[in-house]
């Protein structure tokens, strides 16, 4: 048969159709062989999204990039257990988003290497995990970061405070970004606020030991806010938050310096008609939340949703007889993980 007569003579077609496979990696491969007109879509398909988790996948990925770097165009996306300053080092030209859990000491040599990865101009998103870092190697990593990024998800335990004057090192200007989600970070203070700004999302996990006059400093507009109230927690203020329109909320003890934060959280409520969502609430504070929501002055909060499942929410919705009276009860399906940083998904 003449291939000039063929469907597959047609690259539109040939796109659509390796489309359909894309999240197939040996299918992808496989059509990368077939002719030069499936290549281009094939590779582009499967270098997309690089995930390397093992340490035998280092040599195979810098061999291939090595080979052939025309592929490192294609790579929008990269994910890693570790880092190596040789990974690091690629002109990666088109990468949005980058995922790194790192499990050991951050020095000083891999502090360089992130500087440089986290400084590509067309980055929109980071995901950065690390068990531990000393301050000045940890500020390092952020000093060249570029202003495209939007999103940012860390987590991190200092090493050592290290010296005071570590700050002076960070740029003048912040970064303005959208979304901040920290799930666990223990020192640094003042980083936050002398490096990030403009924030219209935040996200807090279990333990973050820095000080909320931090973040209310870094984020004068912010719409949607995500915590979770322990024994430790700060104290929360939101009055000054004018723009607030969501309150992620899980409570997850009964003791009562929990008792006294989610207290003074619920009446700093500014007059915002807010939202207030709870995920996972602790069942012993099933009643107090009941009680203190409903007797908010009318207009601070215009709905309560319980994150959970239907079926769940049909018996879990009869613990809050006050808000349900009020007609201010709701259910809402839990959310992915990357919704909670899309201040889109709560409008």
């Amino acid at each position: 048969m003449d291939c000039a007569r063929t469907p597959f003579a047609i690259q539109e077609l040939v796109d659509l159709c390796i489309d359909f496979v894309c999240y197939l990696p040996a299918d992808l491969a496989a059509c990368a062989l077939v002719s030069r007109s499936w290549v281009h879509t094939a590779q582009r398909r499967l270098f997309a999204e690089v995930r390397i988790q093992p340490e035998l996948g280092w040599s195979r990925l810098q061999d291939a990039l090595h080979r052939s770097p025309h592929l490192i165009r294609h790579i929008h996306h990269l994910e890693l257990i570790a880092t190596l300053p040789s990974i690091c080092g690629f002109p990666f030209t088109h990468i949005s988003s980058i995922v790194i859990r790192f499990e050991a000491l951050l020095d000083e040599e891999k502090a360089l290497a992130l500087q440089q990865l986290f400084s590509l101009p067309t980055l929109r998103r980071i995901t950065f995990q690390c068990n531990s870092a000393v301050r000045t190697v940890w500020l390092k990593v952020w000093e060249r970061v570029s202003p495209t990024i939007k999103h940012l998800h860390i987590g991190c335990w200092e090493g050592n405070r290290g010296p005071s004057d570590a700050l002076s090192t960070l740029p003048a200007t912040p970064i303005n970004l959208d979304s901040l989600r920290i799930d666990h970070l223990d020192g640094f203070a003042g980083w936050i606020g002398n490096h990030f700004g403009g924030l219209k999302v935040l996200s807090l996990g279990i333990v973050v030991r820095v000080a909320w006059s931090e973040f209310v400093s870094a984020a004068p507009n912010l719409e949607a806010l995500d915590i979770v109230i322990t024994s430790s927690s700060p104290q929360f203020d939101l009055t000054s938050l004018s723009r607030l329109s969501l309150l992620r909320l899980s409570v997850i003890t009964a003791t009562n310096e929990a008792l006294v934060t989610l207290d003074g959280l619920l009446e700093s409520i500014p007059h915002n008609g807010l939202r207030i969502v709870l995920y996972r609430p602790y069942p012993g504070v099933y009643d107090r939340l009941d009680y203190k929501i409903s007797n908010l002055p009318t207009g601070h909060v215009s709905a309560v949703e319980l994150e959970m499942p239907a079926q769940l929410y049909k018996h879990e919705s009869r613990e809050f007889p006050r808000l349900r009276l009020n007609n201010m009860l709701r259910q809402t399906d839990p959310v992915t993980e990357w919704d909670r940083m899309d201040i889109n998904h709560y409008y």
